[in-house]
Parts: C-alpha cells; structure tokens; sequence
C-alpha cells in the first residue's frame, strides 16, 4: 500500500479524485450535462452512490454544487484517521527544510 496508505488507500484516493473533478464539473456554470450524466462521466454507475459520495466529501448534494455555480472545488471533508493530499504533501516540503 505504501504511499497510498496514508489517503485510505487506492480505491479512496481515486474516488477522491473522480469526486473532485465531478465537483469542478458541477460547478461549471456552462456545463450542459446533468447530474447523472457528470456521474458517469467521472466513474460512478449509480446515481444514489454518487449523489451520497459528494455529500460526505463536500457537506452539500450534487444538485447544491450545481446551484452555487462555482467552478472552484471546496476540499473535501478530512476522513477521521485519514491525513489528507495537502497534509501530506506540507509534511514533505518541512521535511525539505530540514
């Protein structure tokens, strides 16, 4: 698992990133595809799952990133246990330093 590992590993950190390029999707506001449609686009067979995995990452559904029209992705909601991409990668450039 290695690197992965400290993002809750693999599948997590691609979900992470599919959730993240739904979100800029999302909040596109030229975008023509629906929902749905931006859910497939970026991996996710099921529109339930979906619209559930953006609203634990991000606190809001699918449809509210839609409305709000901004096409900067909010950051994810931290995992309890999980360090996330910025922490690690902050950690790395102290370890630089040193």
């Amino acid at each position: 698992m290695g690197q992965f590992y400290e993002f809750g590993g693999v599948a997590d950190y691609i979900k992470s990133r599919r959730l993240a390029r739904a979100h800029f999707i999302l909040g596109n506001p030229s975008g023509r595809l629906g929902i749905s449609g931006i859910a497939r686009m970026c991996g996710f067979q099921n529109d339930a799952h979906f619209s559930r995995s953006v609203r634990q990452a991000y606190g809001y559904t699918p449809g509210d990133a839609r409305a709000n029209g901004s096409a900067t992705p909010a950051r994810p909601r931290p995992q309890a246990g999980i360090r996330t991409e910025e922490a690690v990668f902050m950690e790395w450039i102290r370890s630089l330093r040193r």
